[in-house]
């Protein structure tokens, strides 16, 4: 009996490290064999150039109109950050309402018809994102808001000092074609002959981007 628990006993001393070197190797060979899956990203903006243009709207206007023509330039330093350059050029009129003033009551107001519109700034992307359109093709978007700094020239060739602020959203239809909607505030002060006046002129700004290169390829990690 003492001879049996004894034989027992040595086997396991002995056998116990092997199936213990067993299970690690077992083990090591599952975690080698463990794919890791990467996401790509539809759409890579980052060290690339975005060219756009865009028709330019004014919204909060009563007694002018105001349509422009929006060029901006933009360089992607990540995927999120991006310095830009803005370029507005107006075309103005008095409106109706203005009509209807002067020929009612025989007042003619002082109003300012803008020029252009130049500035700088930087731009963060909060959110991206893909949808798939009609079920079969998959587009990628983002949200991006911006701040900038530049001058408004009226036609009186006055210019003035104007921070702007706004939001857009950027829908990628192949790998260097965007279109984009933008809305912005941009502040500035115009001076009458009876003091001075805060002006917000808010912009809806819609248009295509072209991205240079105009391809992009993924470097994979090793």
């Amino acid at each position: 009996m003492k001879k049996s628990i004894l034989a027992i006993l040595i086997f396991v001393v002995l056998a116990a490290p092997a199936a213990f070197a067993k299970k690690g190797k077992a083990h090591k060979k599952r975690k080698a064999q463990k794919v890791e899956v990467i996401q790509r990203s539809r759409f890579v903006k980052w060290h690339r150039v975005e060219l756009s243009v865009a028709a330019s709207f004014g919204l909060n206007e009563v007694l002018t109109r105001h349509y422009g023509v929006t060029a901006t330039f933009k360089y992607h330093i990540t995927p999120h950050w991006a310095v830009r350059a803005d370029y507005t050029k107006y075309f103005g009129w008095l409106s109706g309402t203005a009509d209807d003033v002067i020929d009612q009551y025989q007042v003619f107001p002082e109003k300012r018809i803008l020029d252009f519109y130049t500035g700088v700034g930087a731009e963060y992307t909060f959110f991206m994102g893909k949808f798939l359109a009609f079920n079969k093709a998959p587009f990628a978007w983002d949200f991006h808001m911006f701040a900038t700094l530049g001058v408004t020239r009226n036609t009186y060739h006055s210019l003035h000092f104007t921070p702007g602020f706004g939001f857009g959203l950027r829908f990628a239809f192949y790998k260097c074609l965007t279109f984009n909607i933008e809305a912005g505030d941009f502040i500035y002060r115009e001076s009458f002959m009876n003091g001075h006046k805060i002006f917000n002129n808010i912009q809806l700004m819609t248009g295509f981007s072209l991205f240079i290169p105009f391809t992009y390829h993924y470097k994979y990690p090793r």
